[in-house]
């Protein structure tokens, strides 16, 4: 029994085919699964989207974030879960959802990372790959964390805490992923890092300029949270 949860900022033109794709996944693996879409204040028809599934796919449910923030999205997303294994995936499925190994179903208290690092990267401007490892080399400097790959959407967590361990993140933007991966360190909650085949999608809503600062930001924010 797996939850999948997806936040979603107007992601009207890629939504559709990913929850298809998840569908399809589950079907053909007979695997029991919930999806989860968190719509975070979306301006487009992802919501109406949402609303249409809820009568297409009876283990389809989805709920409105209003706080800004993917953190606060994924939060919401998870503290509604039924089952204690979620796995966190972007809405274009940039990491595809067979990318998943059924074996997983089986760990307890682990949080797989999926790495592009390590992985493969497909269409993904250098400028972004450059951006990504010297981000990774400042979280590194500032963190106790392994993961070379923080920022990779697919996350995977199996606890039986797992909604206790949700309440205690803070952040809602895009280091969000660093306050996830501390805690599940502080949790005592094993990290593997898999490495991940990555397809850039070109609709991405990231600036990599304005974003990488406010994520720089974020860290330090972080890193002081931290400390104190």
């Amino acid at each position: 029994m797996l939850s999948i949860v997806i936040p979603a900022f107007n992601e009207e033109n890629i939504l559709q085919n990913s929850i298809d794709q998840i569908i399809n996944w589950s079907k053909n693996n007979s695997i029991k699964l919930e999806i989860i879409v968190v719509n975070n204040n979306s301006t487009d028809s992802t919501e109406i989207i949402c609303k249409d599934n809820l009568s297409k796919y009876e283990n389809f449910k989805y709920h409105n974030e209003l706080k800004k923030g993917k953190g606060f999205a994924v939060k919401k997303g998870i503290k509604t879960s039924s089952y204690t294994k979620v796995l966190i995936l972007d809405a274009d499925l940039s990491v595809g959802i067979d990318q998943f190994d059924l074996s997983w179903l089986e760990y307890e208290e682990t949080c797989i990372v999926g790495s592009r690092f390590i992985g493969k990267v497909i269409g993904t401007p250098y400028r972004r790959i450059l951006t990504g490892k010297i981000f990774s080399l400042v979280v590194k400097s500032l963190f106790s964390i392994s993961v070379d790959d923080t920022q990779c959407g697919f996350k995977y967590i199996s606890s039986t805490n797992i909604h206790k361990l949700i309440d205690k993140l803070t952040v809602g933007n895009f280091a969000y992923d660093i306050d996830f991966l501390l805690t599940v360190k502080s949790c005592d909650i094993k990290t593997v890092v898999m490495p991940v085949t990555y397809v850039h999608n070109n609709e991405s809503t990231v600036n990599i300029f304005k974003d990488s600062f406010r994520m720089l930001i974020s860290l330090f924010k972080l890193k002081r949270k931290n400390f104190d």
